[in-house]
């Protein structure tokens, strides 16, 4: 991010929106190439609506590309790695407790 934006790295917060932070149309389609690129993903540059935040992003990323063990994780349920992910993102605060639950499936 710090290098599509032209910034140092901590210079961004990771809560903050893309849109807060400068990024636009034109910057949010070279970034999500960047990370299609990097992660083996094939995102489209409306993940940044979805996901808002760098917090947010990288949450999605991790459940993208965390390793996964066949048939273990039921439909609708979060996986180990994926807990682990969250876990880590709130402890290092990149992202708030309810940021990380709103990103948990919905149980009824």
């Amino acid at each position: 991010m710090a290098q599509t934006l032209y910034c140092d790295v901590w210079d961004i917060d990771t809560d903050a929106t893309f849109n807060s932070l400068g990024l636009d149309s034109i910057l949010g389609v070279e970034f999500v190439a960047f990370l299609n690129n990097a992660y083996g993903l094939d995102e489209k540059a409306g993940v940044l609506y979805d996901h808002p935040s760098l917090a947010a992003l990288a949450a999605h990323i991790t459940s993208r590309t965390a390793p996964q063990p066949a048939g273990a994780v039921p439909a609708g349920s979060v996986s180990a790695a994926d807990l682990d992910a969250l876990l880590a993102a709130v402890r290092d605060n990149r992202l708030t407790v309810e940021q990380a639950l709103a990103l948990l499936p919905q149980h009824t």
